[in-house]
């Protein structure tokens, strides 16, 4: 999970941060803490297409906490899902003109 930008790994980074946002806080904080960075990133020239994939990866983690869920077993659910295909990543992973399309963690 550690490396990567626009791949599995960053798919599932996003999922288990949002995921944990929601364990400590909430699901609303974490939903405006997490889509004021995306729109903040969009502001400062990231590609609308990585903009759309982290809200998209973040709203599918926030969705897998559980009251009382563990770490690791959040981490388990984030992994579960990239398996599934519930996360997305970029087909073109070397896109940086935004043609890249959306597709399913698991393809």
């Amino acid at each position: 999970w550690s490396s990567g930008h626009n791949n599995i790994g960053d798919a599932k980074r996003h999922a288990y941060w949002n995921a944990i946002l929601v364990a400590d806080w909430n699901a609303t904080d974490a939903e405006g803490f997490t889509t004021a960075y995306e729109v903040s990133g969009l502001a400062d020239g990231a590609a609308h297409n990585e903009t759309v994939m982290d809200l998209e990866n973040n709203a599918t983690g926030r969705s897998l906490y559980s009251t009382g869920a563990s770490r690791a077993t959040l981490q388990a659910a984030v992994t579960s899902a990239a398996t599934a295909g519930s996360l997305v990543i970029l087909d073109n992973l070397g896109n940086t003109n935004e043609v890249g399309l959306i597709k399913p963690s698991n393809q």
